[in-house]
């Protein structure tokens, strides 16, 4: 949600930085299908994309916290981002996560 409307305004640099968060989901999806599909947690192959993931994961986090959320403050009023995040709330709310 916050990157589609990132991704949507007219600065150059923000749309970049949703661009970049999408991306960096999908690296994340494709790492934890990887490690899932693994058999031997203790192969070097499974530590490798473990430390990959955590690698990207803390990136992400940096980022998000830091221009994405400065790009949201920049290009959205108050008004708009309580709407996105009400919108994220009950998305997330109705995601299931499997035991």
């Amino acid at each position: 949600m916050l990157y589609n409307a990132i991704i949507r305004v007219k600065n150059k640099e923000a749309k970049k930085d949703g661009e970049e968060g999408f991306i960096e989901h999908r690296l994340v999806d494709f790492l934890l299908r990887t490690l899932s599909g693994m058999r031997d947690k203790m192969s070097p192959r499974f530590g490798a994309a473990a430390k990959v993931l955590k690698e990207i994961i803390t990136h992400h986090v940096r980022e998000e916290e830091s221009d994405l959320f400065s790009d949201a403050r920049d290009n959205f009023s108050s008004d708009q981002r309580v709407r996105m995040n009400q919108s994220y709330l009950t998305r997330k709310r109705s995601i299931k996560v499997p035991a």
